[in-house]
């Protein structure tokens, strides 16, 4: 059925639901869940978790990947301190050195897990474990798939959702599958579409077809509290519970899988997937999607490798035990002071970490294919959803104590703040470092510090030893690009994937380029958000933009202003000699930030197109998943604005999903 037709089809759907309307109900009976907040100051099982956990293999893994990681931070730090301690050791010298050692260790430790990834997908050894761990048989299991929306393009969301439900009423699976629209939308005008497009998608599916809509008044606890209050709701109808975003989308193969995985296996609790991008259509964005499909496999299955049952959750895609987690999961709000208290914002982590904790495992299945998500459309849009991410990761380390956590679910919520610290201790390394040059050139040592000596004592620096560090700390930062761009080649579908050797190469080369000039930009970004939550400045939490329209000139301006007055002060002591050559290129990046953003925001999906410029697998054999959302939402769409409704149509229907609390007040 072509296109035409489709819309055609829409214009009865429309007629009907605005004539007859629905009165099917939105939400199904309720059967709640008890979810008490969990206290972190004291321990806690589940009575139902599995007796033990034990996995011969993940000492042997944990052993290598962080005593790799330890030897090859602990020689470069050597180095470091060695090449800084010529004559003697400053305090600022200490400073650099220590700033260098603990972000060192995190690329080392990208480094690392990088070649594990790459040894256990080239040599099999991933998708051997992961037949080994389900072996167990495939139980029914009721899932709902749960669909978080907030001010959200209805048409998308609802595209995609019908996508799903279609394919998998068409799968041979066992399982039986619910869908949930659970909306925390703030705005009418946009409520009064979701109602619509809910009603047209019902009609776009087959009788009897699970679709549900509920909305929240306020969306308490964000994302967190919109699954919670479902959990209470609704979570005893279900064995388990898929968690999506707003723009998630997965195929019917990719959701069974991961179904399939959870039943058989008893001591998982949660099993994540690897999402890929799709549907970009700016170059920011673009090199993104090209990132992840190139590298994130690598990065993933040494993950996956180590990680073992201590994994880790994304927040979406993923499937979870629906009773274990309203017994084990419910987030309390946090005591601290100002940004660190209140509700926890990035809840996957801690999540996790508490399913862990209960006696139960959380498993990756970062090799499953059919899992999406989408990309910010620019590196602004990319910097507010960082700064949103960033808070929520720095309220970690305030549980980080937390009793009776797994060593490794620790380990997840350190590298997730040190994610964004790590760039304000590559900015303090790089400001103390040019201070301390600085210095030299506006205060000249005196080489003759004894009045009646007859030779002067001249400045010691090994040059060789800091060239060749230099060259193993690009050569560590390199390491997972070049092992993800190896292993594509090598597994399938190889070069013929990506529309030939030539063009992926090229595409990495872009990949290269762009993203090492962006990264002084994204240090100082990073460092701004940091310092914004020190001072107590709320991020908030904004509707994502998801459309590809550019940034207003001006508003591109003032945002990188920064970056700007950085690059120009850079160029100007580079200019007078103060500063090593070697910084010329963080000076061009800095002061060229307002026109690379600017750039990165045009739009190239002509180019994908006819010269595959950046394709990735998905660009060069779209899934059929991906098309079927895109057409089902241009329909939705075309229903919302033919026959747009009002909120007097659609009142009784809203107050009806509402939650019992939002009724009685």
């Amino acid at each position: 059925m072509d296109q035409l037709t489709h819309l055609a089809n829409a214009e009865k759907i429309a007629v009907l639901g605005v004539k007859s309307g629905n009165t099917s109900p939105l939400v199904p009976e309720e059967k709640g869940l008890s979810m008490p907040e969990q206290d972190f100051s004291r321990a806690f099982r589940d009575e139902e978790a599995p007796d033990q956990l034990n996995d011969p293999y993940a000492r042997i893994w944990r052993s290598t990947v962080f005593g790799a990681t330890a030897l090859l931070s602990g020689w470069c730090s050597w180095e470091m301190f060695s090449i800084l301690s010529v004559e003697g050791l400053s305090i600022p010298e200490a400073l650099m050195g220590v700033a260098f050692t603990l972000s060192f260790v995190w690329i080392a430790l990208a480094c690392v897990n990088a070649v594990i990834g790459s040894v256990t997908l080239l040599g099999g050894l991933f998708s051997s474990q992961w037949r080994k761990e389900g072996q167990g048989p495939v139980d029914h299991l009721d899932v709902a798939l749960l669909l978080p929306t907030y001010n959200e393009s209805p048409s998308m969301v609802l595209g995609n959702a019908v996508a799903m439900l279609q394919e998998l009423g068409q799968s041979d699976t066992r399982h039986g599958f619910s869908l949930y629209v659970l909306s925390d939308t703030t705005d009418h005008a946009v409520v009064v579409q979701e109602i619509q497009a809910i009603e047209a998608a019902r009609r776009l599916l087959p009788e009897g077809t699970r679709l549900y809509y509920r909305r929240r008044e306020t969306n308490i606890g964000k994302k967190a509290g919109n699954i919670a209050e479902w959990c209470r709701r609704w979570g005893g109808r279900y064995d388990a519970m898929l968690t999506l975003d707003a723009d998630s989308l997965m195929s019917s193969k990719a959701i069974v899988a991961l179904a399939d995985a959870l039943a058989s296996d008893p001591t998982a609790g949660l099993v994540q997937s690897m999402p890929q991008i799709i549907k970009t259509r700016t170059l920011f964005a673009r090199l993104q999607q090209f990132a992840n499909s190139a590298y994130g496999p690598v990065l993933a299955a040494g993950l996956a490798t180590w990680s073992r049952g201590e994994g880790n959750y994304w927040g979406h895609n993923a499937i979870i035990r629906t009773r274990v987690f309203a017994r084990c999961a419910g987030l309390p709000r946090l005591k601290g002071l100002g940004l660190m208290g209140g509700h926890i914002l990035s809840h996957d982590f801690v999540e996790a970490a508490l399913l862990r904790r209960a006696g139960w495992r959380v498993r990756m299945l970062p090799t499953r294919e059919g899992s999406y998500e989408e990309a910010p459309p620019c590196l602004i849009d990319h910097v507010v959803r960082d700064r949103r991410w960033c808070q929520g990761n720095l309220q970690h380390l305030g549980l980080l104590g937390a009793r009776g956590l797994h060593p490794v679910s620790r380990f997840h919520l350190l590298q997730g703040a040190m994610a964004y610290l790590s760039a304000l201790l590559w900015f303090a390394f790089l400001a103390v470092g040019i201070m301390v040059a600085s210095q030299a050139e506006v205060m000249p040592v005196n080489y003759f510090p004894d009045p009646y000596a007859l030779f002067p004592i001249w400045p010691v620096l090994d040059s060789e030893r800091a060239w060749i560090l230099l060259v193993w700390t690009i050569g560590v930062l390199l390491t997972p690009k070049i092992l993800g761009v190896l292993t594509t080649l090598m597994l399938p579908p190889g070069a013929p994937g990506w529309g030939g050797a030539l063009r992926f190469l090229g595409g990495a080369l872009i990949e290269l380029v762009v993203s090492a000039i962006l990264a002084p930009v994204m240090m100082i970004q990073q460092t701004l958000t940091v310092a914004r939550i020190v001072f107590g400045i709320d991020s908030g939490w904004k509707p994502q933009r998801r459309d590809s329209e550019p940034m207003p000139f001006f508003d591109v301006v003032r945002f990188h202003l920064v970056e700007t007055v950085l690059g120009i002060g850079l160029t100007i002591t580079l200019y007078l000699d103060w500063l090593p050559l070697l910084l010329s290129p963080i000076a061009i990046a800095l002061l060229l930030a307002i026109p690379l953003s600017l750039v990165t925001q045009m739009r190239i999906s002509w180019l994908v197109r006819r010269l595959g410029v950046l394709a990735t697998p998905a660009d060069i054999q779209e899934p059929d998943i991906v098309t079927q959302a895109e057409l089902h939402s241009q329909i939705i769409s075309h229903v919302l604005m033919r026959y747009p409704a009002s909120l007097g149509d659609t009142r009784e229907r809203v107050f009806s999903t509402l939650s019992t609390d939002a009724k009685i007040g």
